[in-house]
């Protein structure tokens, strides 16, 4: 998390070595936060076979049953496109965008690139 308690995708994937040379926080000051919004293993089997209902419904056991709290975080989750326009307004808190998933289909492999029309 950033300064103001946005999201940092940067701080997160860079290597401590490369924010130390650049003179930048790193540990500490920049705390990590794991925000899961997929589960692709569950216990040593591949789920990314199992629709996305199923996985959903799995990772949301694996918190309950675990009691995961901070910095572990589940992503939300809604099939309502008016949830959806509301939570794209909330950049200033730092959301950078949403993950569309069909509830019936297995895993699919793609960059965040790809997903853009970057790559």
């Amino acid at each position: 998390m950033g300064r103001r308690g946005r999201a940092r995708l940067r701080a997160a994937t860079e290597p401590a070595s490369a924010a130390r040379r650049r003179g930048g926080p790193v540990g500490g000051e920049w705390p990590a936060h794991f925000v899961a919004f997929d589960l692709l293993r569950l216990s040593g089997t591949d789920t990314t076979g199992w629709p996305y209902r199923r996985r959903r419904a799995a990772l949301e056991s694996v918190f309950t049953a675990r009691r995961l709290s901070a910095p572990w975080s589940l992503c939300p989750s809604t099939t309502e496109a008016y949830v959806v326009r509301e939570w794209l307004t909330w950049a200033s808190v730092g959301m950078e965008g949403v993950v569309f998933k069909r509830l019936d289909d297995a895993y699919r492999p793609t960059s965040v690139r790809a997903a853009r029309g970057d790559g």
